[in-house]
């Protein structure tokens, strides 16, 4: 990004979200003063995170994307930075380590150093450069203030519970529930078929594996939220395809949404992936799980 172009974002953008190299850093660095540098992946946002992000309007936050040791994220890019902006934050950079996989002090003398932050603010858990320096030895090789944050929360706690069908809990330790985002895309019409219209998203490789089966779940289109019985895996009961999605059966909503983008955010989990004996029983078992939805008690 030339000088130019990120003044002409400083002016044009609520947030400003740039991704610096080691080539333009110190363009980046002439527009800004850093007081305190909050570094990390933040892959959904939990109550562990909010030790750190405390303050939205003095805090500049480094991110990074494509690193090549993180799989099976809770989210992409984009929703993770999403986030990030929800809880208040103005400024974020990015940095791609695809692109820019230096050593711990390389990283430290091409990019902390110029930003020339008062203070460093991390997890006690953050790694950094491509031999994996531990957040202590920050201390080591930079002469400023550097904040370690102990947390009780993890990102690995909370996906072992949502991979296990304990999304509940999960989302007791997350700022928001567990969601997934996505098109809207043509299934099977097995669902419509027998009375049951779903949206139907695909899932993402790239994500963690959400539990097969059945969930209480909310769906969110055009701002609106609508009450939805989610059903992830492949079906057992009428078989007619190989690969998860996710359908969502939308409670009292009858609109052409398909190419549109929707939220589903995954409240309770309500039953496993199962085989019925016959239509009749998978429509009575769905029937049961729009009366679970709908329970407020529940």
């Amino acid at each position: 990004m030339d000088l130019l172009r990120l003044k002409m974002q400083l002016k044009l953008n609520k947030s400003m979200i740039i991704e610096i190299t080691s080539t333009n850093i110190y363009k980046i660095k002439q527009q800004f003063v850093i007081n305190e540098l909050i570094i990390g992946f933040f892959d959904g946002i939990h109550l562990g995170h909010m030790n750190l992000l405390s303050d939205p309007n003095n805090q500049t936050i480094l991110t990074f994307k494509n690193i090549p040791r993180k799989i099976k994220k809770l989210y992409d890019f984009n929703e993770r930075i999403q986030q990030l902006e929800d809880l208040g934050f103005k400024r974020i950079f990015i940095y791609d380590i695809d692109q820019n996989n230096l050593s711990g002090e390389e990283f430290i003398d091409q990019i902390l150093k110029p930003l020339t932050p008062k203070k460093i603010i991390v997890g006690a858990n953050f790694t950094y450069g491509n031999n994996f320096c531990n957040a202590s030895s920050l201390k080591q090789y930079f002469n400023v203030e550097i904040k370690i944050i102990t947390n009780d929360v993890s990102t690995t706690k909370i996906k072992e519970l949502i991979i296990n069908k304990q999304v509940e809990i999960a989302n007791k330790l997350l700022i928001k529930p567990y969601y997934r985002v996505g098109n809207v895309v043509r299934g099977d019409q097995i669902a419509r078929n027998i009375g049951f219209n779903t949206a139907n998203i695909l899932c993402d490789n790239n994500l963690i594996d959400i539990a097969e089966g059945v969930y209480k779940a909310q769906v969110i289109f055009n701002n609106k939220k609508y009450d939805s019985v989610v059903y992830l895996g492949i079906p057992k009961t009428i078989n007619t395809r190989s690969f998860s999605m996710i359908e969502a059966h939308i409670l009292d909503f009858n609109q052409n949404i398909y190419d549109e983008r929707i939220k589903i955010v995954f409240l309770k989990y309500l039953a496993p992936n199962l085989k019925f004996n016959n239509i009749d029983e998978l429509i009575t078992a769905i029937k049961n799980y729009i009366k679970l939805v709908l329970d407020k008690t529940n």
